[in-house]
């Protein structure tokens, strides 16, 4: 049996090596569904709504939301956080592995839910209403 959950979240980024519009900070209105496999409980869940809800906010969508995903090695990004450390009140900015695209992050929150111990089997994530990356496991 499989259950799915959406989430949204605000969040800029930018694309180091895009040859278009995309190579400037911007941001987007994020979507994930996240889809969890498993045997239904004796409450007759796979997992409570609730309870995935807390663990996706938790360990993903407090740390994302209005945040500037920034790739550890974008030279910009890094004299942004540079100039950010001075500032009386610091902008959200969160260091990320590799290129902060739809696909790298559907395939980060895949392994931080599989990390948290979550039976996650799919996670889709639209970067515009019409553009979206999925990574499952097979």
């Amino acid at each position: 049996m499989k259950i799915t959950k959406t989430f949204t979240w605000d969040m800029a980024h930018r694309l180091t090596n895009h040859k278009g519009k995309c190579y400037n900070l911007h941001g987007h209105t994020y979507k994930a569904e996240i889809t969890i496999a498993g045997d239904i409980d004796k409450n007759g869940f796979v997992m409570d709504f609730g309870d995935l809800k807390e663990i996706v906010k938790n360990s993903l969508l407090d740390e994302f939301d209005h945040s500037f995903l920034c790739y550890v090695n974008d030279d910009i990004g890094r004299q942004i956080k540079q100039h950010n450390n001075t500032l009386k009140r610091p902008m959200k900015i969160i260091d990320f592995p590799e290129e902060t695209t739809a696909e790298h992050i559907s395939n980060y929150i895949f392994n931080i839910l599989k990390d948290r111990g979550v039976n996650v089997c799919k996670v889709m994530v639209w970067e515009t209403p019409t553009s979206q990356a999925c990574y499952e496991s097979i």
